[in-house]
């Protein structure tokens, strides 16, 4: 699984092997609704191979100190395919958001959907609300409407990898 900014009124085009992300609610995933002439979706790329996506979260960048504010483990995704900003309020005079994603092999995120606050009692139980940065800040990828990033992962590999481990006394575990 991987993940891409894109900008189509900025001349953005989808990557190939991609899919634009909508949400299951309104079915539309632009970011930036409000704004006519600006559009900002997110593109997901469904893999098998590794290193996968496992962990997701926004950083906010209020001025230019917060720079250096990106989770350790993590990286910012900066730019879309075209080169462009891939700051989700690109060109809107909101403070400017990133994905911020943490790669490995175990536990991957294995889909996304996005909603409203007033849509979160209705997430699937499967799914899990971003609702918080790793600075403790409102996880919005926008800010008019509020929309929020939801992850669903992939547990079956940690109860694999329990099933397959040995325990200490050299037997298998077996649930």
């Amino acid at each position: 699984m991987d993940l891409q900014v894109i900008h189509p009124s900025k001349g953005d085009e989808i990557p190939e092997g991609y899919e634009v992300l909508t949400s299951s609610e309104q079915g539309n995933g632009n970011l930036s609704p409000s704004f006519p002439t600006k559009d900002t979706y997110l593109c997901v790329k469904r893999s098998k191979e590794g290193p996968f996506i496992t962990d997701i979260t926004l950083m906010i960048r209020k001025s230019a100190s917060d720079e250096d504010k990106i989770p350790y483990g993590f990286e910012r995704i900066d730019r879309t395919p075209s080169g462009l900003s891939a700051d989700l309020n690109f060109g809107t005079g909101s403070d400017a958001v990133f994905l911020c994603v943490r790669r490995g092999y175990f536990f991957p995120v294995i889909d996304f959907d996005l909603v409203r606050p007033d849509q979160i009692p209705n997430v699937d139980p499967s799914f899990r609300v971003l609702r918080a940065t790793a600075l403790n800040q409102d996880a919005f990828l926008n800010f008019s409407p509020q929309i929020l990033l939801c992850v669903s992962k992939d547990w079956n590999s940690l109860i694999h990898r329990f099933q397959t481990s040995q325990g200490c006394f050299g037997k298998e575990y077996a649930f």
